[in-house]
């Protein structure tokens, strides 16, 4: 088995287990090897040792893809959308700008880690995906506030401005 196929496996069997932040972490390096990032010193020796595979890694987004859809208030969802960011997707735009309507019209989630921002993420994400939405300078992260201003201002600009 690969670690592709292991992190698979974690994500999408055991959803609430412990395993599956380390499981986004790990995933969201190995998008970086496979966008042919060069090495990184935090990447752990199985990530840095795993061979890039594209099939494994379009299996990957996708399962993250679905605890995103299905579960938004998953505790590790905003290292879910660390993950994503990681691919630098361009093709993840439409999913990412429901995720963020959806964030500003709930809430962050009430059990994420401390100092974490599921809207951040997901503003990164789309940054990453090659979506201006800071239009120039990021709002600290623990702002919400400003966080909440800039993804409005992303949302109801008129398409192709």
């Amino acid at each position: 088995m690969t670690l592709w196929d292991e992190l698979i496996y974690v994500i999408s069997s055991q959803p609430e287990s412990e395993a599956v932040g380390e499981a986004f972490n790990k995933a969201g390096f190995l998008f970086e090897r496979s966008n042919a990032h060069s090495h990184d010193a935090l990447w752990p020796v199985d990530v840095r040792q795993a061979p890039v595979d594209d099939a494994g890694r379009a299996r990957l987004r996708e399962v993250i893809l679905a605890i995103i859809r299905e579960q938004p208030e998953h505790p590790r969802i905003v290292s879910a959308f660390w993950a994503l960011s990681k691919l630098e997707d361009p093709s993840l735009r439409a999913p990412l700008e429901l995720a963020l309507a959806y964030y500003l019209k709930h809430g962050e989630p009430a059990d994420r880690p401390l100092g974490s921002s599921v809207l951040f993420q997901v503003i990164v994400a789309l940054s990453s995906a090659g979506v201006d939405v800071f239009e120039g300078s990021r709002p600290d992260p623990r702002d919400t506030s400003a966080l909440e201003r800039c993804a409005r201002r992303y949302l109801t600009k008129p398409a192709g401005a």
